[in-house]
């Protein structure tokens, strides 16, 4: 096996897919190869790094939409707010309030 044969089936390895070689003739080459070996610990690195990064998107973006909903509502309540305050009706449309005549 060439060493990227072998970092391809190492890769592979890592990732938790079949790495289309027997895991002896792996270790063998490892154990020649020093390029090889400290490729695997860069790879081997990185995985861990990965997987200890991950976020989790799905409650991330879900407590981004219910902040969003708080900013929201406090935004049309201080519209209504000022919108009474200049004397416009909060149930007129905010088109006809802005633009008289029109709506």
């Amino acid at each position: 096996m060439t060493c990227d044969d072998v970092r391809a089936a190492l890769s592979a390895r890592l990732d938790g897919e079949d790495p289309q070689a027997a895991p002896a003739e792996l270790d063998a080459h490892l154990g020649g190869c020093s390029g090889c070996r400290a490729w695997l610990a860069r790879a081997e690195e990185v995985t861990r790094l990965a997987g200890t990064s991950a976020v989790d998107i799905a409650n991330s973006t879900t407590a981004l939409v219910h902040e969003v909903g708080h900013l929201a509502a406090a935004v049309q309540a201080g519209l209504l707010r000022a919108l009474v305050r200049v004397g416009g009706d909060p149930q007129r449309p905010l088109t006809a309030t802005l633009a008289p005549g029109r709506g």
